[in-house]
């Protein structure tokens, strides 16, 4: 039996989708290396090209916001953390998440904890600090 026009289209789809994942990991991957050499610029830079792929790539808009703390952009990163708590949000809605997401989360909730801080911004400080000891104690 020989593919539709519709079934062929959903297969190049299917490949386009791939192919960002790919993208996204490959320059997530590239980030992070970056950034553990303290090269905040071109880690940022390669995040970029992750989110611009996959623009609700969680890692990526996590270790974004970690670059931008590392740069005092707290605007910017307490922007990105919101951005992956609301993923993660709409992600629970879809079923049970394991440890590793719930620790994920809190860290997400402990680098915009520290950005409200340099805020001045206290109370929203102590409000992310807590919702992130709620969800990893340790």
């Amino acid at each position: 039996m020989m593919p539709t026009p519709s079934d062929l289209r959903i297969i190049d789809i299917q490949v386009e989708i791939a192919r960002r994942k790919t993208t996204a990991v490959e320059h997530t991957e590239k980030g992070n290396g970056l950034f553990d050499k303290g090269d905040y610029g071109l880690a940022m830079e390669e995040y970029n090209v992750a989110l611009k792929a996959v623009p609700n790539h969680m890692e990526a808009l996590g270790n974004r916001a970690n670059v931008k703390s590392a740069m005092k952009d707290w605007s910017g990163c307490i922007s990105d953390c919101d951005k992956v708590l609301n993923l993660s949000l709409k992600r629970k809605g879809g079923g049970a998440v394991g440890k590793s997401d719930l620790f994920n989360e809190a860290v997400v909730y402990y680098t915009r904890a520290e950005a409200y801080y340099h805020m001045q911004k206290y109370y929203d400080c102590l409000a992310d600090c807590d919702s992130s000891l709620q969800l990893h104690p340790r």
